[in-house]
């Protein structure tokens, strides 16, 4: 079955500078003609734990949210996160003119490796992620090109409306 296009430009990534989500910088698909191996997702980020062995306790204590003060009592205490790891796989079509894999490699590479840049995905274009992108991975066989990309995001998702401000939103 065939892929519409619009289904392939629903699935990219959309780069802005790392304070300014409104200025678009790259599109994955529309610069770089980069086609997901699947839907990109930004992973959620994993909650930081913390549990102590109490000798004569039963269980272990949950220690996790005690460097939160904005409250005395326990059972409100906010969770606290770790940075958003993963990485997302791209298909890079030979069907772009005068361009070859490795100029192409080297474009991406130039743009993303090592830098903090804000990313929104097309399909959620109201909210953005804040942190540094490396080019993992980019090799070729005998059908195709492939590059793959690792992030290490800020914990939280960003509103567009609101730049900036963690507004305790996943």
């Amino acid at each position: 079955m065939p892929i519409s296009q619009r289904a392939i430009e629903v699935h990219s990534l959309i780069f802005c500078p790392y304070d300014d989500p409104t200025t678009e910088l790259k599109n994955t698909y529309d610069d770089w003609l980069l086609l997901p191996s699947k839907k990109p997702v930004i992973v959620l980020p994993p909650v930081r734990t913390n549990f102590v062995e109490v000798m004569g306790m039963n269980g272990t204590l949950d220690t996790s949210g005690i460097l939160d003060t904005s409250t005395q009592v326990y059972e409100n205490k906010k969770p606290t996160y770790g940075m958003r790891e993963s990485s997302i796989e791209f298909y890079i079509p030979e069907y772009k003119q005068n361009v070859t894999f490795e100029s192409l490699k080297r474009s991406i590479a130039s743009f993303l490796h090592g830098k903090n840049l804000s990313v929104k995905l097309a399909s959620d274009p109201n909210y953005y992620y804040r942190g540094r992108w490396e080019v993992n991975e980019a090799h070729t066989d005998e059908h195709w090109s492939m590059i793959t990309i690792d992030y290490h995001l800020e914990p939280p998702a960003y509103s567009v409306s609101n730049p900036g401000v963690d507004t305790g939103t996943l």
